[in-house]
C-alpha cells in the first residue's frame, strides 16, 4: 500500500468518526466530555453574619437564600432559625455591596427555611418551605409557597423592625403556586427550593422535581399572571418550558443550593458535596468516595444560545438537555499557619456581580455560605476565576 492510499484511508477514518459523533448528537445521546472545568481563587469574604442575634433554643442557624440587584448594587439575604416548631429569621438588607458595614436587619416571621431568593425591579421573592402548624402562618406545613416583598417597603423600614407575614399588609404577599390543567387552575404541590428571575419582571426559573430523571437537574419557567382579578404564581409544565442540565459531577449525593440566571451569563447551579442523610435506622450516611464538606461545584449552563440535545425522559419527548461547564469551589487546602482554615463550607446561594474593568463589562459571582473552621463564621463571599477570566457569555 502506498503512502498516498494510507493517507486517504486515515482521512476516511476521521470523517467516519465525525459522522458517528454528529449522528450521536442528532439522536439525543449526551456527550459529556465537552464540559470545561474552571478553577477559582479562595473566596473573598465581604461580610460576616453572626449567630449571636438568634434566640436561645434555636435548632437551626442557617444562612439561606440570597439575592443581588445590579441596581445600586443592593443585596438581600436571610438567616433563619427553627424554634418551637416555627421557622422565623432575620432578613438582611445591604444598600451597597461596596459598603457591607452599612445594613439593616429585620425580624421576618414565618419565612420558613428561605432556601431560594431572587429580585426584580420592584420585589424580593423568597421560597418558604415550612413545617409550622401555627394558625397565624400563611403557609402551614408547605414546601412551595412564594413570598413577595416590596423592595421600597424594605428600603424604608427602620432597622430592627418586624415583617410579620402572618398579618395583612399590602407590601407583601404569599403565593400558593398553581398550574394550568386545561382551562382550570390547579394547586401545585411539588417542592420549590430554587428560584431566579428570568428575562423580565415577574418571570422566573424554578426547579422541577422529576422522578423519571436520574442524571440531571430539571427546571421550568414560571410567571405571575392576573386571573379573574387575582395575581397568581403559575408554574409552566409544557415540554417547551421544561429543560434539564446534565449532572456531570462525580456524584449525585449533593445538596441543592439556590440558583442564579442572567441573560448575559447563563444559569448557575451550585451543588455542595457535604450532603448526608439518615437511613431507615436513623444512622447518618454519606458518599464515602466523594463526601467533602469544604467543596462545592457550580454547574454553569449556557441556556441563552448554547447547544443542547433533545431527549426523551419518561413520557416526555424533545426535552432540551444542556451539558454544563463546572466551576470548582474547594477550600479544603487553605491554611491558617499549620491549621486548616475551614472545616465546613456550605455554599447556600449564588448571585452575579456585574462590573466594569478597563472599559470591559465583566462578571464575578457572589454567594452566601454556612462556614465553620479556625475562627470562621457564616458570611457573604465574592468568587473569581483563577485564570483571570469572568463569568459572562455574551
Amino acid at each position: 500500500m502506498t503512502k498516498k492510499s494510507t493517507f486517504k484511508n486515515k482521512k476516511l477514518t476521521k470523517a467516519l468518526v465525525w459522522v458517528m459523533l454528529f449522528a450521536l448528537l442528532l439522536t439525543g445521546q449526551t456527550i459529556q466530555s465537552f464540559a470545561t472545568n474552571y478553577a477559582t481563587d479562595e473566596p473573598t469574604r465581604l461580610t460576616t453574619i453572626e449567630n449571636e442575634d438568634l434566640p436561645s433554643g434555636s435548632t437551626c442557624t442557617n444562612l439561606s437564600g440570597m439575592a443581588y440587584s445590579d441596581s445600586y448594587h443592593r443585596l438581600y439575604t436571610a438567616k433563619v432559625y427553627d424554634k418551637d416548631g416555627e421557622s422565623d429569621g432575620y432578613f438582611y438588607y445591604y444598600p451597597s455591596v461596596n459598603d457591607m458595614d452599612t445594613y439593616k436587619m429585620f425580624l421576618i416571621k414565618f419565612v420558613g427555611h428561605a432556601n431560594g431568593m431572587t429580585v426584580d425591579n420592584s420585589y424580593v421573592y423568597i421560597t418558604a418551605a415550612s413545617e409550622t402548624s401555627d394558625s397565624l402562618s400563611p403557609h402551614k406545613k408547605t414546601k412551595n409557597h412564594i413570598i413577595r416583598i416590596s423592595r421600597s417597603y424594605i428600603h424604608n423600614l427602620t432597622d430592627g423592625s418586624t415583617i410579620n407575614l402572618g398579618s395583612t399588609n399590602s407590601n407583601y404577599k404569599v403565593f400558593e403556586p398553581k398550574y394550568w390543567s386545561g382551562n382550570t387552575l390547579t394547586k401545585y404541590t411539588k417542592k420549590i427550593g430554587n428560584i431566579t428571575k428570568y428575562n423580565s419582571d415577574g418571570t422566573f426559573i424554578v426547579n422541577l422535581p422529576w422522578g423519571d430523571l436520574h442524571d440531571g437537574f430539571a427546571f421550568t419557567t414560571a410567571q405571575i399572571e392576573t386571573v379573574n382579578g387575582q395575581e397568581q404564581f403559575i408554574i409552566n409544565r409544557t415540554d417547551n418550558d421544561i429543560f434539564v442540565v446534565h449532572n456531570n459531577m462525580a456524584t449525585d449525593k449533593v445538596t441543592n443550593p439556590d440558583i442564579e440566571y442572567s441573560p448575559d451569563c447563563g444559569l448557575f447551579i451550585p451543588r455542595w458535596y457535604g450532603y448526608t442523610w439518615e437511613d431507615e435506622d436513623g444512622n447518618i450516611q454519606y458518599d464515602p468516595d466523594h463526601y467533602n464538606p469544604c467543596k462545592s461545584v457550580i454547574l454553569w449552563a449556557n441556556i441563552i444560545n448554547g447547544s443542547y440535545t433533545l431527549e426523551t425522559i419518561g413520557s416526555r419527548q424533545g426535552i432540551r438537555v444542556y451539558t454544563p461547564d463546572k466551576i470548582n469551589v474547594n477550600v479544603s487546602g487553605y491554611m491558617d499557619g499549620n491549621t486548616p482554615k475551614y472545616s465546613f463550607f456550605e455554599l447556600e446561594a449564588v448571585a452575579i456581580y456585574h462590573y466594569t474593568k478597563n472599559n470591559t463589562e465583566k462578571a464575578d459571582l457572589i454567594f452566601s455560605a454556612n462556614v465553620q473552621g479556625n475562627n470562621q463564621k457564616d458570611g457573604i463571599f465574592r468568587l473569581k476565576r483563577t485564570d483571570g477570566g469572568n463569568f459572562k457569555i455574551l
